[in-house]
This record gives structure tokens, C-alpha cells and sequence, in this order.
């Protein structure tokens, strides 16, 4: 998949925490075809792994010792590999009050209306359910 969203400029954000908790196939795959890549503090098992596309810029001991707020970087850019730098990025602002509430409560209504309308719609324009464990 990330061979072929790469030919149609497909871009995708993918994370995880840590190397082990992908299968081999998965993390080989990410490697070879995920050309930008960003690292936060690396464990130092997944420094060993990691280090080779950052290498010879950052080492595993840098990896694996990034400070609070900073990050390993290694961009393509035009097509060509920049050398890996590091950044520091700014934390998040503080929490507003009830604003989740207010989120949610906005999500509610939005997908309470979308049901309705197409409950509303007769069954020839109504949206098909094409997942095989789902019967209508």
C-alpha cells in the first residue's frame, strides 16, 4: 500500500511507539517507503534499527537520548534525501475548559443529522453497506 500511494503522491501520517509492536513485513515496509521520517525519543533497542537512516548525522546514542519536546528528522525533499537534523517543537497549549464537551456534543448533532437525512432518502440513493459481516 505505501509503495503505490507513494506513485500517487498519496500522503500519509503513520505512527507507532515502538519497532516491535509491527511485524516484520510492516516494519520493512515503512522503512523502505516511508521516506520522511520524524523520531522521538527512541528506546535504545529501537535506536540500533533506527539509526541507519539517520547515520552519519545522528548517532544511536543521539537518538535514543532526544531531550523533552525535541525530534529526529530525516525529510525528502524534491525527491532527494536531506541529512538527518534535529528540531525542537513547542508543547501543546493548555487544555480549554469544556471544549471536548463542546466538541462532542457538536460530533452528536452532525451525525444524528447525516442518520436522519439518510433515513430520510428513499432506499435507491441510500448509501450501500459493502462490508460482507454487515447485513442491512
Amino acid at each position: 500500500m505505501l509503495a503505490e500511494a507513494r506513485g500517487f503522491r498519496l500522503g500519509q501520517i503513520l505512527a507507532h511507539q515502538h519497532l516491535p509492536q509491527l511485524t516484520r513485513e510492516l516494519r520493512e515496509g515503512l522503512s523502505t517507503n516511508a521516506r520522511s521520517k520524524i523520531y522521538f525519543n527512541v528506546s535504545p533497542d529501537d535506536a540500533r534499527d533506527v539509526s541507519r537512516h539517520t547515520a552519519p548525522r545522528l548517532s544511536e546514542h543521539d537518538l535514543a537520548h532526544l531531550g523533552r519536546y525535541h525530534a529526529a528528522v530525516r525529510l525528502v525533499v524534491d525527491g532527494e534525501e536531506t541529512p538527518a537534523f534535529t528540531l525542537q517543537t513547542s508543547p501543546l497549549p493548555p487544555a480549554v475548559p469544556g471544549r471536548a464537551k463542546e466538541i462532542r456534543s457538536i460530533a452528536r448533532r452532525t451525525n444524528e443529522a447525516r442518520a436522519a437525512e439518510t433515513a430520510e432518502k428513499p432506499p435507491s440513493t441510500r448509501p450501500r453497506n459493502l462490508d460482507p459481516r454487515r447485513s442491512a
